[in-house]
């Protein structure tokens, strides 16, 4: 017997470090407190090297993105330019110092140009796996796959349809709606009243490559709504825009100039002032300042045509909310 319970202590211990290691290798550990809490453990030099902003805009962004005093958070920008892989490099960091207890990750189901992939069986998580590619990319870059999907059983990482977040709250959360070009105005609205203590979203879109068939998208009309209010009040703070174009793109040098094509460069985002960064003096990082002033949108000048473009890339004129064919419109 005096050899049977240290024997049997030495067995339970292996059984629970294997049980909440998620690999040999142990990046991250998950343990259950009394208060059903999750306490969270990683060895820093074993995750992959955070993603370095490389243009004052996304400085911009990345601050923001990590200002606690912004609550609801905007960023409208080209393909490749970081607008998801940075929000998901954030979210991670939070998520490992303890500022937050989960990540939320959800966006719009549209296919591309009525490119249809018919039903698909399963949970959730397997249904929105075509379209959450590209975030479980991102998140490949810190954790294995095997990682991931313990931590989305654990309900730690949420992956999920705009739908499926009707009636829910989000408390303690970092939440990323992605593609939200895509969405509806009455889908963007449900989304962001899910907003609870202690939890930020991150609003991600491309307003120049929109899915909808309808005249209006989710993110141009809240931009529209927003406008009015930033000019007459100041009791939206929590609430911020950021705006990149195809000089913030780091995918590769052939996106860059793909995208310069398709804004035909003159004609798109003719930005007389950019976003400032504002030096701090306590530690010399620099400081969020909004926003773009007096920019121009959309010449018009060789878009007679309101038939709807063929290309899913491209928005028709007539698609594209009025207050970006007003060229006093500032963000």
């Amino acid at each position: 017997m005096r050899y049977f319970i240290p024997g049997l202590c030495i067995i339970l211990a292996g059984f629970l470090t294997t049980k909440y290691a998620y690999s040999s290798q142990t990046r991250y550990v998950t343990m259950r407190s009394k208060k059903n809490r999750h306490t969270f453990f990683y060895q820093e030099e074993t995750i992959s090297q955070r993603l370095v902003p490389k243009t004052p805009s996304q400085v911009l962004y990345k601050n923001a993105l990590e200002n606690r005093n912004i609550s609801l958070l905007f960023v409208n920008g080209p393909a490749g330019s970081g607008k998801t892989h940075m929000a998901c490099d954030v979210a991670i960091d939070m998520l490992n110092k303890g500022n937050v207890d989960k990540i939320i990750v959800t966006r719009p189901t549209i296919p591309v140009d009525n490119e249809e992939i018919g039903f698909l069986p399963g949970t959730i998580q397997r249904k929105m796996a075509p379209w959450l590619i590209p975030v479980n990319d991102v998140f490949l870059n810190y954790y294995t796959q095997k990682e991931i999907d313990r931590m989305i059983f654990d309900k730690i990482i949420d992956f999920g349809p705009i739908a499926h977040m009707r009636g829910r709250t989000f408390t303690n959360a970092y939440i990323i709606a992605d593609e939200m070009q895509n969405s509806t105005p009455l889908q963007m609205k449900m989304l962001l009243t899910r907003i609870g203590e202690g939890s930020k979203m991150i609003i991600t879109g491309d307003l120049m490559q929109s899915d909808l068939k309808s005249e209006t998208n989710g993110l141009a009309d809240f931009i529209d709504r927003y406008k009015p209010w930033i000019e007459k009040s100041n009791d939206l703070q929590n609430i911020h825009l950021v705006w990149l174009t195809h000089m913030d793109v780091f995918r590769s040098e052939t996106v860059k100039a793909v995208i310069k094509v398709y804004e035909g460069i003159e004609n798109y985002y003719k930005l007389n002032k950019t976003q400032e960064i504002v030096e701090d003096t306590n530690d010399g990082t620099p400081e969020l300042t909004l926003y773009h002033d007096n920019t121009t949108y959309i010449d018009e000048q060789n878009s007679s045509s309101t038939s709807v473009n063929g290309d899913s890339a491209l928005i028709p004129i007539s698609h594209i909310s009025r207050y970006f064919k007003d060229n006093d419109y500032t963000i």
